[in-house]
């Protein structure tokens, strides 16, 4: 998209204020911590959480979370007994998306509102022509049901013109 907007990580620390977390900006990454030093070092998804280190009430809680332009999401991680490597899941912990489209809203007005907009409709497009393809490939496999059935059919039909032919059957 041609009109990025400069997300900074002021707008994530003033974000978290609301939410009543202090971040100096640190992650933890690789078991070690870094320092961020740009937004971009926290844009990701849902692959790629990224872990902050944020203070909650004078005590130190690390969130994994993932933070877009558009999506702020908290994430948990979950042991999945079931599995039989005993994997570690990630489910939604807390969705803030709403909150954090409306603070970038306030704090950008117009030219985020503009963003939105045009993200949404190319994101729109991508959908329509998903569900095309997809509509696409359901009648290829439709007609390729049908001559399937239309050969199954001939081939009985075949089968029930030999047995009428027959002239004397086994009584």
């Amino acid at each position: 998209m041609d009109n990025k907007i400069n997300i900074g990580l002021s707008d994530v620390k003033c974000f978290l204020q609301t939410l009543n977390y202090t971040w100096n900006g640190k992650v933890k990454l690789n078991n070690s911590i870094q320092q961020v030093t740009s937004f971009d070092d926290l844009d990701g998804n849902r692959d790629v959480l990224t872990s902050l280190i944020l203070l909650e009430d004078d005590a130190r809680v690390c969130k994994d979370v993932v933070i877009t332009e558009t999506s702020f999401v908290f994430y948990q991680q979950t042991l999945d007994l079931m599995d039989i490597d005993a994997t570690f899941e990630y489910e939604v912990e807390i969705d803030y998306t709403e909150q954090w489209v409306r603070f970038l809203a306030h704090e950008y007005g117009k030219q985020y509102k503009d963003y939105v907009k045009q993200l949404c409709k190319k994101m729109r497009q991508l959908e329509v022509n998903k569900a095309k393809h997809e509509f696409d490939k359901i009648k290829e496999i439709k007609s390729e049901i049908i001559r399937k059935l239309k050969t199954k059919l001939c081939h009985l039909q075949k089968l029930e013109d030999i047995v009428d032919n027959v002239e004397e059957l086994k009584k």
